[in-house]
């Protein structure tokens, strides 16, 4: 699974680089989005992509971020519930990890509610 995952990953990067070289700018995010939904850690390295294609990516994920926590925690949930307790454990990792990145548009007080239960299933999962 994680190397799919890393192929996909670099297809939608080369995919939204060419686009935006083509100034197809909402192709381009669709193509962004898609590698966020595949792993919403990923950020593009700041060595080898030019500030415009970082400068869009970033808009978009600050955009999608939300959105996307609030999905991998429903999952993570969900991997709670089914007793799929190592998933689980991963799932609500990933959304603490989510709760710290900058690039996350959500006030203090939901984020603080988010990362207690997140913690809390967490260490019930690990339990």
């Amino acid at each position: 699974m994680f190397r799919r995952t890393r192929t996909a990953l670099a297809i939608e990067q080369g995919r939204a680089m060419c686009l935006l070289a083509l100034d197809r700018n909402a192709d381009a995010q669709q193509a962004i989005e898609a590698m966020i939904r595949l792993d919403p850690s990923f950020k593009p390295a700041e060595d080898d992509t030019p500030p415009k294609i970082r400068a869009v990516f970033t808009d978009v994920r600050r955009r999608m971020l939300a959105g996307v926590l609030q999905e991998v925690y429903a999952r993570a949930k969900q991997a709670y519930e089914r007793k799929a307790y190592d998933e689980a454990v991963a799932g609500f990792g990933e959304v603490l990890a989510l709760l710290d990145d900058p690039d996350l548009v959500l006030d203090a007080g939901p984020r603080a509610d988010m990362r207690l239960v997140a913690k809390a299933f967490e260490d019930l999962a690990k339990a």
